[in-house]
């Protein structure tokens, strides 16, 4: 009996790591459109925000395809409720929707079904104008949410054209609606 060498032939050597990195590549990229994917190998979770009652939802991430479709899918889903994907405070420019990293551990929390003793958001508010560019009486529109009263009052001196409010989280600075 002739013993033959277990030698692998050239095509498949070549063509396997080949494959599988395309293979890899279609289904990346078949979730990479929208919905939290922010990036075919991003690991981190992507973030929510609702523009008007500012509740925080995650789409949590993962290096594997099973986490970026559930991702892509949880995304799509708060989008489709009126949720904005955001980035963390720290990385945006005043203005621009974003997440505080207390908001992030606030939702988390409520995630695990907990809540944070001592927890204290502050967030900007900004006047919403009349058509003449005027302050409408009792009607504020919230800016962005900090960890700390220093920081959103550090913003807050930021913009001398408008008078801003800083207050904590538990506060509404609106009128209350009419019945």
């Amino acid at each position: 009996m002739q013993r033959m060498n277990a030698v692998p032939r050239a095509d498949r050597v070549v063509s396997w790591p080949i494959q599988a990195l395309l293979a890899l590549t279609m289904l990346l990229a078949g979730c990479a459109s929208a919905g939290g994917t922010r990036g075919i190998l991003s690991l981190g979770s992507a973030w929510y925000k609702h523009p008007t009652t500012g509740d925080v939802k995650e789409c949590g991430g993962g290096g594997y395809p099973g986490v970026q479709i559930r991702r892509y899918n949880c995304g799509n889903a708060y989008l489709e409720k009126g949720y904005v994907e955001v980035e963390n405070c720290a990385l945006v420019s005043a203005g621009t929707p974003c997440v505080s990293n207390a908001e992030k551990r606030e939702a988390e929390a409520a995630e695990r079904g907990e809540q944070l003793p001592g927890r204290s958001v502050w967030v900007l508010w900004r006047p919403v104008l009349d058509s003449a560019g005027q302050p409408v009486t009792g009607e504020w529109s919230p800016v962005r949410g900090y960890d700390s009263r220093r920081e959103c009052e550090r913003e807050q001196g930021r913009d001398n054209a408008i008078a801003l409010l800083c207050v904590p989280d538990t506060v509404d600075p609106r009128a209350p609606k009419g019945k």
